[in-house]
């Protein structure tokens, strides 16, 4: 979920990735809104890179999206799968970014 994006800097280094380990519990707006994904170490703040998913519940059932593409949300139907790397997280459909358009 991001560290993809780190950056490596000749003068700065290397922005060192935060944890991107998340159990159901913590998929909420107020703990991820603002999340920094890769930013640390001797990175410059212009590297750093925030959460690009916003979450929302309702009615007991969790939602998520992109920010800023004006999808439709997601269900996650299914939370907390544990993994060797982490739990994993089951959606019922795909997140599709802006402007995706299939040809």
């Amino acid at each position: 979920m991001g560290t993809f994006f780190a950056i490596q800097d000749p003068s700065y280094g290397l922005a060192y990735p935060n944890s991107t380990v998340f159990f159901s519990n913590d998929l909420t707006a107020d703990f991820l809104q603002d999340y920094y994904v890769n930013i640390g170490g001797n990175a410059q703040v212009q590297y750093a890179y925030k959460n690009p998913f916003a979450f929302t519940a309702s009615n007991g059932k969790l939602s998520m999206t992109i920010k800023e593409s004006g999808g439709t949300p997601v269900q996650i139907i299914e939370t907390d799968i544990n993994t060797l790397n982490g739990p994993i997280h089951v959606a019922d459909n795909l997140l599709l970014p802006k402007g995706f358009k299939l040809k």
